[in-house]
């Protein structure tokens, strides 16, 4: 097996995806996650393989624990490669939460934290990786043609059991800041000193913003008020401070509600994927079926799977007009 960890003149080389099948072996790059056993790792069980991603106070590697390939997240300012790589040889991580595939950690006396998914799959080692973004413009068309049956098939390699875990107050029970008969709403793990917090569905017909409609509008008012008074009761933050959106693309197909303060990173970097709820409420109020019918851009990483998928579409279309 080669060592294909960066020497010291490749630190901050990002491996692009084929480098990193080309070290771990095609197996275990291309694993299923629902092939795999959904125990979780922390960051003393791996054993890191390549640098996904240098970015601020935030270090992300894929790792290895024999056959299975995971993604660790190391943070806490200042934050060198080298001081994040030492903190992986630690053995006094500790758990502040475990659900399904993904974990959040930090070591006993507090100087390091660690976000986990173990074991991932291409989409969560393609998402860590430090990539270009692609804007294209999706029509309703594309959607029923193209991205449609692209998630339908995806559906069947990604799974979102952490979210009826938490729905179904199976996991992560004490994150949970409101609870309703269909949702609940729950701090996210990049949620710090500023809040943070998600809003997780029932409903797995509800995949995107594609999927609402009219009669939705209700639900999504209930939600939107709930979050807003939690976070008033959890954080003292007022409504004002708060952006409340959803993304489209979303990094993952399971519809859910981003609550965040406005100084927040998540909400600095959301543009070109964010929406927000009011707007989203208020074309569904004009018309029950906008998002049926509307074309939506979608700004996601240029090696991302579905890039390739909807520009053969696009190709394919052409060929058919001429």
């Amino acid at each position: 097996e080669r060592n294909c960890w960066p020497s010291n003149t490749m630190w901050k080389r990002i491996l692009t995806a084929a480098s990193i099948s080309a070290c771990i072996g095609a197996s275990a790059a291309t694993l299923l996650a629902e092939e795999a056993s959904y125990q979780g790792r922390s960051p003393a069980q791996v054993s890191p393989v390549a640098v996904l991603r240098e970015a601020g106070n935030k270090v992300s590697f894929l790792v290895r624990d024999g056959d299975q390939v995971g993604v660790v997240a190391v943070s806490r300012p200042p934050l060198s490669l080298l001081d994040a790589l030492n903190a992986l040889k630690r053995h006094d991580w500790e758990p502040e939460l475990e659900n399904d595939i993904y974990g959040k950690y930090e070591t006993s006396d507090g100087s390091f934290a660690a976000e986990t998914i173990f074991p991932a799959n291409s989409r969560h080692i393609s998402k860590a990786q430090s990539r270009p973004t692609t804007c294209l413009l999706e029509t309703a068309n594309t959607y029923e043609n193209a991205t449609l049956p692209y998630l339908v098939q995806a559906e069947q390699r990604s799974k979102t059991r952490w979210v009826d875990n938490i729905v179904n107050g199976e996991a992560e029970v004490d994150r949970v800041v409101e609870k309703g008969k269909d949702w609940a709403i729950v701090k996210d793990m990049k949620g710090d000193s500023l809040p943070y917090v998600l809003a997780l569905f029932r409903d797995e017909s509800l995949r995107s913003i594609r999927d609402l409609r009219g009669n939705h509008v209700e639900l999504l008012k209930e939600v939107r008020d709930k979050g807003v008074a939690a976070i008033k009761r959890e954080y003292g933050v007022s409504a004002e401070y708060l952006r409340v959106f959803v993304h489209y693309v979303p990094s993952y197909f399971r519809f859910h509600i981003h609550f965040t303060h406005s100084d927040h990173p998540i909400a600095e970097k959301s543009a070109g994927r964010a929406i927000l709820l009011d707007e989203v409420i208020s074309h569904l109020e004009r018309d029950s079926d906008h998002y049926k019918n509307a074309d939506l851009v979608c700004c996601i990483p240029d090696n991302h799977s579905f890039v390739k998928v909807f520009k053969e579409f696009q190709q394919s279309q052409s060929r058919n007009e001429s």
